[in-house]
């Protein structure tokens, strides 16, 4: 097994964190029967890393990882032992499509029927505390806690309040009308815990949002989110076997003892050269949008406050738009 500071390309960690709230959830799993390699241990303690006051150092988790490398069954033990330890805690699950939500309920529901769990969900409403149809997939604890499900392109997760615990998976494809609708959902919880994660987006993916927090987490513009990166270092050949083969076990810590080799030929042979690199090797495209060489700090220190004379207004300004309506402006 490997550490996961040995695997990640990018790995930047809150500057506020002095504590972690992952023992006791690790040991909530344990009793459970669930367990985690190292890097997965790794992982959670980051992600339930607390500051000083006892909050969440992060403010958002944002993870880049390729397909099956354990992922959702981490967040997923995660959200359990919040739900089973915390009281009232409301968590909500969202993928872009129905689909993907629908997937990942039906693993979660597997859990929540284990004998060990099933004492714990509230057998006393219709369909013993476990809602499966469309729209109303939840997961319901006899402590008051929750896990719901859906798709955002439906428009799941608008109006709800004081979210614990939100988690954005295929973060790739969200948009920033869907960030504007779910963070608010949060904002009455006391320690509110958001975690995105998915793969590299596609030229056809909406990927402004997931794009936006690698560069400002990869640039030193963020202090406060976590971002950790599973990905090869370039684009190879695929046909290179010991190159192939060298690469996966660098970006997916699954291989070979829970994602089989013929599970990873079968996506080598099924998707397109580009989609391989992302989907099972975590790499990004060259971004072709240009962000300025001069990040937040840079910004903050570079502050003037003009002529001395007070209400001086800048000498001259400019306004461009490109064809993505990107606008930029500047000022002298």
């Amino acid at each position: 097994m490997s550490r996961l500071a040995d695997l990640a390309k990018h790995l930047i960690t809150p500057d506020a964190a002095v504590s972690t709230g992952w023992p006791k959830v690790r040991d909530t799993c344990n009793n459970l029967g669930w367990f985690f390699d190292e890097w997965q241990d790794d992982l959670a303690r980051l992600i339930l890393a607390k500051d000083a006051a006892g909050m969440y150092a992060a403010s958002i988790c944002c993870m880049s990882l390729p397909r099956q490398v354990g992922k959702t069954y981490l967040v997923g033990c995660i959200a359990f032992a919040l739900c089973l330890t915390q009281p009232g805690t409301t968590v909500i699950w969202t993928a872009h499509r129905g689909r993907t939500a629908t997937e990942t309920f039906r693993a979660m529901k597997a859990k929540a029927k284990m004998p060990e769990l099933a004492a714990f969900i509230d057998q006393r409403v219709k369909g013993g505390g476990i809602r499966s149809s469309n729209g109303e997939q939840e997961i319901e604890f006899l402590n008051g806690s929750r896990i719901m499900f859906g798709a955002r392109e439906s428009g799941f997760g608008v109006g709800f309040a004081n979210v614990g615990m939100l988690v954005l998976d295929e973060v790739q494809r969200a948009s920033t009308k869907a960030m504007d609708d779910l963070l608010p959902t949060t904002n009455a919880a006391d320690n509110p815990l958001v975690l995105c994660m998915g793969t590299p987006p596609r030229p056809t993916d909406d990927g402004e949002v997931f794009t936006m927090l690698r560069t400002e987490a990869t640039t030193g513009e963020s202090s406060d989110v976590l971002y950790v990166e599973l990905g090869a270092s370039k684009r190879f050949d695929l046909a290179d076997e010991v190159e192939f083969w060298l690469q996966l076990r660098q970006v997916n810590p699954a291989f070979p003892h829970r994602v089989s080799e013929r599970a990873i030929l079968r996506n080598k042979k099924g998707l397109s050269d580009d989609s391989v690199f992302r989907e099972v090797f975590g790499l990004w495209d060259t971004i072709g949008k240009q962000f300025s060489p001069i990040n937040g700090p840079l910004w903050r220190e570079a502050v003037d406050i003009g002529p001395d004379r007070a209400g001086a207004k800048p000498a001259a300004m400019a306004v461009d738009m490109s064809h993505a309506r990107e606008i930029s402006v500047g000022a002298c």
